[in-house]
């Protein structure tokens, strides 16, 4: 139960990491210390050794048949075995502790004495100790052995080995308790998510935010990118309920003014004159739909970053001559000249199709928002990096308090109350250029006219 937990797992991986590097240490240092011991018994026999062959070449080897030299030889912290053999390996003589008397001795008598400095290792039965003896050739070709117990060495490293354990048992539930804190410290912004995210599917309260975290790490970066993710869908929640309430609202005056239409031309005997009529005013305004449907499908396909754009090659200028002779007729019916100052040779890398829709929607709005017997400037020039495009009018402009908000969706700037709009036209527009890598933007006075530039990079 508790590894299926994130926390659970982490807490498991760091004790069994410890635990891993633990077990290494014990292995390392136990044979660190067996090797030490080792080495201090060895050098131990070897000066036992020469103190027992100096007592042999002294000619007082006897003095270990003397009571009182053996018993405080047997005293000291480490007993000695000291047995004396012919070239025949018969032990001549034999001193040893009492505890050790009962062994076997006899033994060593079929083991062949190796050289100088050539240990000879004796299992005591019933214990886990040796009896390890060191051996030396007399002038006189007879052998001398020295042996001692490993019991020393077997108590230090008990010592050793209870030491550690019973400091690593304690030590690993401290690194448990403390491993489980920082995890739960550690994954709070993780359960904070899962808090988080658990409340907006139960309740749908998109509100919902996690406390950002000071520094740098991974986990404040993803609570702060899962706030900024919740933000964006709140905002888009929010934009998508304007909308659909804004498109309610615009739908509902063409709907009605179709209807009213196709209910008058239905009603009474009419006239084929009467009936072409309302079926020209019923076109108008299903083109007036179809245009919004088309617009909001348009923007919603550059929110949701789907907006495909087909880039070739073109000749800049070209386009907009024939972006200009088609709005030649629309300007001619209001008798507004309509200025086309293009540049030649404005070769760039556009869609053609979107950018023809956005800049029908700027010069379709000049043109319609212009007085008579006035003008419309299209001006285009380039430099090495950028193409620069300027639509500019003589229409009432645009008040210095609606300037930051004209390229909002639905905002509907104050105007002729004869013309109609949805608010879309604009902000499609900026979309659309934006998709394209480029800028727009406008400087309006209030009845002199509005200019809106549109900076597009060449490549």
């Amino acid at each position: 139960m508790l590894l299926r937990s994130f926390k659970g797992r982490i807490v498991f991986l760091l004790l069994a990491s410890l635990i891993f590097f633990a077990s290494i240490l014990f292995v390392v240092a136990d044979a660190i210390i067996r090797a030490s011991l080792d080495n201090e018994e060895q050098a131990l026999l070897r000066s036992r050794l020469l103190e027992f062959y100096a007592l042999y070449q002294s000619g007082n080897l006897n003095l270990l048949e003397n009571e009182n030299f053996s018993e405080r030889l047997y005293r000291e912290e480490r007993a000695y075995v000291v047995r004396i053999a012919g070239r025949d390996n018969q032990t001549r003589f034999l001193s040893a502790p009492s505890q050790w008397r009962n062994y076997p001795f006899e033994i060593l008598e079929r083991i062949y004495s190796p050289g100088e400095g050539q240990l000879i290792r004796l299992k005591i039965p019933q214990t886990t100790e040796e009896l390890i003896f060191s051996s030396l050739v007399l002038p006189d070709q007879n052998i001398l052995q020295v042996g001692l117990s490993s019991s020393q060495k077997e108590k230090t490293l008990t010592q050793f080995r209870t030491a550690y354990f019973l400091t690593l048992i304690p030590l690993l539930s401290l690194c448990a308790l403390i491993s489980a804190f920082f995890a739960s410290r550690f994954l709070r912004p993780v359960s904070n998510l899962i808090k988080a995210t658990r409340t907006i599917t139960l309740t749908g309260q998109i509100e919902q935010r996690i406390p950002d975290l000071r520094g740098g790490d991974e986990l404040a970066e993803l609570t702060r990118y899962f706030n900024a993710m919740l933000d964006r869908l709140e905002n888009l929640i929010q934009s998508m309920r304007e909308s659909l309430d804004q498109v309610a609202h615009d739908l509902r005056t063409p709907l009605t003014r179709l209807r009213i239409k196709a209910e008058k031309a239905l009603t009474g005997k009419a006239s084929k004159e009467v009936l072409a009529s309302a079926l020209k005013d019923c076109l108008k305004e299903s083109a007036s739909l179809l245009k919004l449907l088309e617009n909001l499908l348009a923007i919603s396909q550059a929110e949701a970053g789907l907006m495909h754009l087909n880039k070739v090659e073109e000749d800049l200028s070209a386009f907009l001559l024939d972006l200009s002779d088609f709005f030649q007729y629309l300007a001619e019916e209001k008798n507004i000249r309509l200025q086309p100052r293009i540049e030649k040779n404005l070769l760039a890398h556009f869609d053609p199709n979107r950018l023809r829709q956005a800049l029908a929607n700027l010069l379709e709005n000049a043109i319609k928002y212009s007085p008579s017997h006035r003008q419309v400037i299209v001006k285009a020039v380039s430099n090495a990096l950028q193409i620069v495009i300027e639509i500019s009018d003589e229409g009432p402009g645009f008040a210095p308090e609606e300037v930051p908000y004209i390229f909002k969706r639905f905002y509907r700037a104050k105007g002729p109350k004869e013309v109609f709009g949805f608010g879309l036209g604009l902000y499609l527009a900026k979309t659309i250029i934006e998709a394209h890598g480029g800028q727009i933007s406008v400087a309006s006075t209030p009845g002199l006219g509005t200019t809106f530039r549109v900076v597009l990079p060449r490549h």
